[in-house]
C-alpha cells in the first residue's frame, strides 16, 4: 500500500489499513521505544507503542506523505511519547539517593513529594536520562 492510501484508509476509520499499520511498524517502535525506556517493564514499553498507534489513528491526516514516510512520522511521535514517560517518571517518581529507579507507572506516588524532594533534586537525577534525549536533534 502506498502511505497516501493508507493515510486516508485509516481516516475512513479502515480496521484492515490500521491493522496492516501496526504489523508493519510495530517492532520499529517498539526498539525505539525500549531505547528510551530501557528501565521500563514490557507493559509500558507495549503500552507507550500502543499509544503511538492511537494517535495515528485519532488523526491521521496529520501524516504529510510528501514531508516524511510513515515509517518516520510515527518513529517520531513513539520517541516523543517516550521522552514525555521519562519526564513524567522524573517529576512524579524521584529517587533516594542509592535506591533502585522505580517503574512507570501513572499513579504519582505522593510519599515522593515531600519537602526533601523538590524540583531542585531533579537536576540531580539527569544521570537516567538517556543520552539519545540529551541530544537535541535526536540521534
Amino acid at each position: 500500500m502506498k502511505e497516501d492510501q493508507i493515510r486516508k484508509a485509516v481516516a475512513r476509520r479502515d480496521h484492515e489499513a490500521m491493522e496492516w499499520v501496526m504489523n508493519q511498524y510495530a517492532g520499529l517502535l517498539w526498539k525505539i521505544v525500549y531505547s528510551i525506556l530501557h528501565n521500563a517493564s514490557s507493559e509500558e514499553i507495549e503500552e507507550c507503542v500502543a499509544d503511538t498507534f492511537f494517535a495515528f489513528w485519532q488523526n491521521p491526516l496529520s501524516f504529510q506523505p510528501e514531508r516524511s514516510s510513515l515509517k518516520n512520522y510515527l518513529a517520531t511521535i513513539a520517541k516523543h511519547k517516550a521522552i514525555a514517560d521519562i519526564q513524567y517518571f522524573l517529576k512524579y517518581k524521584l529517587v533516594y539517593p542509592g535506591e533502585k529507579a522505580r517503574r512507570f507507572s501513572k499513579e504519582p506516588r505522593t510519599s515522593y513529594l515531600d519537602s526533601k524532594y523538590t524540583f531542585s533534586n531533579v537536576r540531580n537525577t539527569s544521570h537516567l536520562i538517556p543520552k539519545i534525549i540529551l541530544d537535541k536533534r535526536g540521534r
